[in-house]
């Protein structure tokens, strides 16, 4: 999601938290091999014949995190990393990310990754049934003028959305993306392209505090940590871009 709010932020909405939508807490090529197992034939990777699992083994052993090839030799080790980083370099260039209006076709998909159980997990969210959630987006969202809301799509198909909104005299921002879009720099894409278009400043976010990954990606993106905030049980960072 995230790791950004919940999709469905707007005014009045503030147990919404951040969702990274690049994998939290893993490096790149651990979030190349988790979207290569979630694909058709992905048992088999690249023309080494090299499974998921042992790209999995393989690379955590490289990093020294205790994998099974752990003290194996530097010609295999370098030689899994160059597996592993040759697709992250693949699936980032191939990815066309693109901003747009949301369009009411879109809600359907929104709708899907609220209730989507580690975005819950990671926003710490809970989501609205299908009546409450349309009413919300259709009303409170794309029928305030001063909320800035916008579809992402990656070569040409919606993955997200991201969106700006005001409470009080603080201008807050938030994004969710569906998973097959996690870890492939497609957050840091998108929110860098928003940013073009959100003029105001200083600009607000408060992720869950224990999602480290949307954290990492605002911080990516220019935001600093300014305080805590508590929601609910929860606490969430604040971070903020352009507050002196």
């Amino acid at each position: 999601m995230h790791d950004g709010v919940a999709a469905s932020v707007g005014p009045g909405d503030r147990s919404c938290a951040c969702v990274d939508l690049e994998r939290s807490g893993v490096g790149e090529p651990d979030a190349v091999i988790a979207h290569l197992t979630e694909q058709p034939g992905a048992g088999q990777v690249c023309r080494f014949g090299e499974t998921a699992d042992d790209l999995v083994v393989r690379v955590r052993a490289e990093r020294g995190d205790g994998g099974i090839l752990q003290g194996a030799g530097r010609r295999r080790k370098a030689h899994a990393t160059q597996i592993v980083s040759a697709w992250w370099q693949a699936l980032s260039m191939s990815d066309d990310v693109r901003l747009r209006d949301v369009e009411e076709a879109d809600l359907e998909l929104f709708l899907e990754h609220e209730h989507d159980p580690e975005t819950v997990r990671r926003s710490k969210f809970t989501p609205r049934d299908r009546e409450r959630f349309m009413t919300h987006w259709t009303t409170r969202v794309l029928g305030d003028p001063t909320i800035l809301v916008q579809t992402v799509t990656v070569d040409g198909e919606p993955a997200g959305n991201v969106v700006a909104w005001w409470e009080d005299d603080r201008r807050f921002i938030g994004y969710v993306f569906g998973r097959p879009y996690w870890g492939r720099g497609i957050g840091t894409k998108a929110l860098t392209l928003f940013l073009e278009r959100e003029k105001a400043r200083p600009l607000y976010a408060d992720p869950f505090t224990g999602n480290a990954g949307s954290v990492r990606l605002l911080e990516k993106c220019g935001f600093r940590r300014v305080g805590t905030v508590q929601h609910g049980e929860h606490e969430h960072v604040m971070l903020a871009l352009g507050e002196d």
